[in-house]
C-alpha cells in the first residue's frame, strides 16, 4: 500500500494540507460579472441575463426565470464580478438566509425553497401558484445555516 497523503487546500489565500477533522466537499461556482445597476448580496438568486454575466432572477418572467445559482459573496457591486454557486451545500448565517428567503432565524432544515414571483433576487418556503408565472426549485435547507442547491428547470404555471 502506498503512502497516505493529506490534500492541499486554499485557506485564506495561503496554501496548507488539510487539517484534521475537515473534509472536502464538492461546490460547483462559476465567476460572473453583476449586470445589475445595484448591488448583488448573499443568496440571491440570478439568472444568466448576458455573456458573462447575471442579473437577480424572478419567476414571472421566462428569461428570468431561467435559474442559474446563488451568490456566494456578502457584495458585489455592479459590474464586479460575483461567485455563483451552481450546485452544492452553501453556508451563510441565519441573518444571511433571513436577508434573502424572508425567514426570521435562518432557513428551516428539510423544507424545500423556490423563486420568488414577486421579489428579483429572492427565494420563498412557497412555490408561485399565479398562472403565467413559473415554479423554480433552488433546493433545500440542511440546517438553518447551510443550504443544499440543486436548482430545477422552471415549470410554467
Amino acid at each position: 500500500m502506498g503512502d497516505l497523503r493529506k490534500p492541499l487546500v486554499l485557506v485564506n489565500g495561503k496554501i496548507q494540507r488539510l487539517q484534521p477533522g475537515d473534509f472536502l466537499k464538492e461546490v460547483d461556482s462559476v465567476v460572473l460579472q453583476n449586470d445589475e445597476a445595484g448591488s448583488l448580496i448573499f443568496g440571491n438568486v440570478c439568472y444568466l441575463s448576458g455573456d458573462g454575466q447575471v442579473m437577480k432572477a424572478i419567476a414571472d418572467a421566462a428569461g428570468a426565470a431561467k435559474t442559474i445559482g446563488l451568490v456566494l459573496n456578502s457584495t458585489v457591486i455592479s459590474a464586479a464580478n460575483a461567485d455563483i454557486i451552481t450546485n452544492g451545500v452553501m453556508a451563510g448565517t441565519d441573518t444571511q438566509w433571513d436577508a434573502v428567503f424572508g425567514t426570521t432565524g435562518g432557513l428551516s432544515a428539510g423544507t424545500t425553497y423556490y423563486l420568488s414571483d414577486t421579489v428579483a433576487g429572492k427565494g420563498t418556503d412557497t412555490s408561485p401558484e399565479l398562472t403565467g408565472n413559473y415554479s423554480v426549485e433552488l433546493g433545500i435547507a440542511l440546517s438553518i445555516t447551510t443550504f443544499l442547491v440543486s436548482i430545477k428547470q422552471p415549470i410554467l404555471l
